[in-house]
């Protein structure tokens, strides 16, 4: 699972923007007490961050194979807007973020890279919309 964060890492850094965007991994000790949203609000404004993704990962036996299970969630911090649009956008936000993945470990390698890859495709498309939303472009 340290995979998933290193390939996300790599491309968060990557491109025109890289140098916008800082993943911050939070110690193992502190990441297992952040299980519900509270928490996890909590734990943005320690970090003094605007975007968050927090989960679980375990590994567990099904069957005769070992599955990788990620359970992601994500928080992300804007300026008041409409309800209706707020709404709208945490329904998107839930719908993008791959939630719920499920690996299994002889293919854990590419499974991984393209989790990472989606996640750091829907973490720039939010941030980006927060960004519109919020009026700072830059």
């Amino acid at each position: 699972m340290e995979e998933f964060v290193i390939i996300l890492q790599e491309l968060l850094r990557g491109g025109v923007s890289g140098n916008s965007f800082q993943l911050i991994k939070i110690p193992e000790h502190i990441g297992r007490t952040t299980i519900d949203l509270d928490d996890a609000q909590n734990l943005r404004l320690k970090c003094r961050v605007h975007f968050s993704i927090y989960g679980r990962g375990r590994l567990r036996n099904v069957g005769d194979q070992q599955i990788h299970l990620l359970d992601l969630e994500g928080i992300v911090a804007y300026k008041a807007i409409p309800r209706e649009i707020s709404e709208k956008f945490g329904s998107e936000f839930a719908e993008l973020l791959p939630r719920h993945v499920r690996i299994a470990s002889q293919s854990d390698v590419f499974s991984f890279e393209f989790t990472s890859n989606w996640t750091n495709c829907v973490s720039r498309y939010i941030i980006g919309i927060v960004a519109l939303l919020s009026g700072d472009l830059n």
